[in-house]
């Protein structure tokens, strides 16, 4: 059982879809529970399920999104730049989703919260 659209806890999805959706949660928490970014201390695949299934889910609907742009307009013209401009327009894409995580680190601890 969901949540529906409308905030009720009901069996919206058919038995086909909901096998398909869970194997797919399966692989991501096993993934993501496989992560160890601290020293003993992994990720819990389960608690950031949700979290990490809209970060992929997004991640895919831009990049197809970015693919379908440069279809109908062609790609856009190479970065006047020392460095970016031997990066090709994809790795570019990608570097532009990664700067979005750029911060100050936080302390240790903090991290470790966050995780």
């Amino acid at each position: 059982m969901q949540w529906d659209g409308t905030g009720v806890l009901t069996t919206w999805i058919d038995p086909t879809s909901e096998t398909a959706f869970d194997s797919m949660a399966r692989c991501v928490v096993d993934q993501y529970s496989g992560y160890q970014p601290l020293p003993n201390f992994n990720i819990s695949g389960v608690q950031t399920q949700g979290e990490n299934i809209a970060d992929n889910g997004g991640i895919q609907a831009a990049y197809k999104a970015f693919q379908a742009y440069r279809e109908l307009y062609g790609p856009d013209p190479v970065l006047p730049d020392g460095v970016y401009q031997y990066y090709s327009h994809d790795q570019l894409f990608f570097l532009s989703f990664a700067q979005a995580w750029c911060q100050t680190p936080d302390s240790p601890k903090g991290v470790e919260h966050q995780l």
